[in-house]
């Protein structure tokens, strides 16, 4: 919906009140400066799952609570993902913390992710499957991922980096655990008719001590764990 200007007024003109005392002609309200406003209001209130009534004049407030209350913020795309400082989810969101849900309260966010094929069995979430949607008791709730402490990753998407992932999957770090030798080279100087020679050879040693020295080498520690969940 646009700015609709009095009759016979530029695009942005503002309406003027008439002033009978001074002669002050008042503004025209064209016909869609009274129907578009009404229109408006009564498609998102039957967007948002409201039926119009016009006898009820606090419905377009009621059915935006309503939404909020169910995760909805309007203008956002259900399922969106956002960071932020924030010690609690703002209005509208919740935490991807793991909870369980309900699906008549969570309704479009619970039909949202069936439709994409992001809920698992409750068993599967539990047995590590943190970056899905469960089925929760499988018949009035449902849970959400649990995406704390986690990595966020873009989804490869066909572009071939990060290939065979599924959307919300999880995948562990790569970096195993390993050994490393380091080698200690000496010098033995001999005399060949009279030409200095130098002979080099290798010695690799190593112990199992989380440090490195001037003769070992081994460091092998425990690898970290640098996990990471496939969103778009």
């Amino acid at each position: 919906m646009d700015y609709i200007p009095p009759v016979g007024g530029a695009a942005d003109a503002p309406y003027i009140d008439g002033n009978p005392n001074t002669g002050t002609e008042g503004s025209i309200p064209p016909a869609a400066a009274i129907e578009h406003p009404m229109r408006e209001i009564v498609n998102a209130i039957t967007a948002l799952g409201g039926e119009a009534d016009s006898g009820n004049l606090t419905q377009l407030g009621a059915v935006i609570a309503m939404a909020i209350a169910a995760g909805e913020s309007p203008g956002v795309p259900t399922g969106t993902v956002i960071s932020g400082y924030y010690t609690s989810a703002p209005m509208g969101y919740i935490e991807n913390a793991g909870v369980e849900l309900s699906r008549t309260t969570y309704a479009n966010l619970y039909n949202h992710t069936a439709a994409e094929g992001l809920i698992v069995p409750e068993a599967a979430w539990q047995a590590g499957e943190y970056g899905m949607f469960s089925n929760g008791d499988g018949a009035t709730t449902f849970r959400a991922p649990d995406l704390r402490s986690e990595f966020l990753r873009g989804w490869d998407h066909g572009r071939g980096l990060d290939g065979g992932r599924a959307l919300g999957s999880l995948q562990s770090d790569q970096l195993i655990s390993h050994d490393h030798a380091i080698y200690q080279r000496t010098s033995v100087d001999t005399m060949q008719a009279g030409t200095n020679t130098t002979q080099n050879t290798l010695q690799a040693t190593s112990d199992n001590n989380d440090k490195l020295t001037a003769a070992t080498g081994r460091c092998r520690n425990p690898a970290p764990q640098r996990r990471n969940h496939a969103l778009h």
